[in-house]
């Protein structure tokens, strides 16, 4: 039974290929507004592949994206980022000789748009947006837990930190859509219990999130429906204790 609200994002049929290698083959899902929705799948299953393709990264084979019932596929992701979809990577990036506060700013700079009506009203508009753009900078930081580092060159911060600085800039435009891509690999448990709580607050305010993770009880508790692939195909779609019970889920990761 999916949710009594709109479809935000709407993938119909995508497929991609790479060099004769199918990578996605006729995945279709929907998320609606305010949902927790979690992609999972073994290694190899398509789902940084079907983030890249929704994103912009990556040229769409086969099928659409629409969001907002608008048709995106295959736009350039600056393009899809201002419309109101933005994403975490695998390979954190951050950049590394700016500060922390610098990081989040940079963060808000692609929107030309707001930047030139700012410069044709004058001084006075331009030092309020920056001004605002640092207030929520720092709220963003502080909830993360990295304000206190905000003068320090992100070259510096842990490999957990950096996560959560490219977590923050993601919020900076406060965005339609807020795609993570693995927010909880490679950092501690402690670290990941954090990151938990983080993605569970921004839903409960009624943010639109798709989740790709491989830490299944991260997944299972916070999920509000979990979308299956393997090799390439959605198996399954569901609420989490569904998907658990699955007998093509059991297989694809047990092989049983």
């Amino acid at each position: 039974m999916q949710p009594e609200r709109p479809p935000v994002l709407q993938i119909q049929n995508l497929t991609k290929h790479f060099l004769g290698v199918t990578a996605l083959q006729d995945v279709s899902f929907e998320l609606y507004e305010g949902e927790l929705l979690s992609l999972i799948g073994p290694n190899g299953s398509g789902k940084t592949t079907l983030f890249n393709c929704v994103t912009g990264f990556l040229k769409i084979d086969g099928g659409r994206v629409l969001f907002k019932g608008e048709d995106i596929s295959n736009l350039r992701p600056d393009k899809i980022a201002l419309k109101g979809i933005r994403r975490t990577f695998q390979d954190v990036r951050t950049f590394p000789e700016m500060t922390v506060l610098e990081n989040m700013l940079a963060a808000v700079q692609q929107h030309q748009e707001e930047n030139l009506i700012a410069r044709m009203l004058g001084t006075s508009r331009i030092h309020h947006l920056e001004h605002t753009a640092t207030e929520r900078a720092r709220e963003l930081l502080d909830m993360v837990g990295l304000d206190n580092v905000r003068h320090l060159e992100a070259r510096h911060l842990s490999y957990g930190q950096r996560k959560l600085l490219e977590f923050a800039t993601v919020l900076m435009p406060d965005p339609d859509v807020i795609m993570l891509d693995e927010p909880a690999a490679g950092v501690s448990g402690e670290m990941v219990t954090h990151m938990m709580n983080h993605i569970l607050n921004l839903n409960r305010q009624g943010k639109t999130i798709l989740l790709v993770e491989h830490n299944m009880r991260l997944v299972m508790d916070i999920s509000q429906r979990i979308v299956v692939l393997d090799y390439g195909r959605k198996i399954a779609d569901g609420l989490p204790r569904d998907v658990r019970m699955d007998e093509k889920v059991r297989e694809a990761y047990f092989g049983h």
